[in-house]
């Protein structure tokens, strides 16, 4: 790898910089997304928060299908709370699509 500086201008643009701030390709392969409806869902923990929400909550978590797009967001007092919450998230939303779907024979 050769690196090297260039004078732009007025101003000296370093050949290590110019080498970071270059756009490169994700290196993930490719995939098909899922039709099914919780087939993929995406989740993330964001906290502790510098202040509390009205009722004390410092985090939150989100839960996003990739399939209809649907976030949800649930507020934490604590970290160690994200296991139960995802499980009453993912109950929730399997009894409300068994609800429309209608009861399977």
């Amino acid at each position: 790898m050769k690196v090297s500086s260039e004078t732009k201008g007025s101003s000296k643009v370093c050949g290590v910089w110019t080498l970071v701030r270059q756009h490169r390709e994700a290196e993930t392969k490719s995939r098909e997304k899922t039709q099914e409806v919780l087939g993929v869902v995406h989740s993330d923990i964001c906290g502790r928060m510098e202040t509390p929400s009205l009722n004390g909550e410092r985090y939150f978590i989100t839960f996003t299908d990739e399939t209809t797009g649907r976030v949800s967001i649930n507020l934490l007092h604590s970290k160690d709370q994200a296991l139960a919450v995802t499980g009453s998230w993912h109950w929730t939303l399997v009894q409300g699509t068994q609800r429309q779907e209608g009861p399977k024979r």
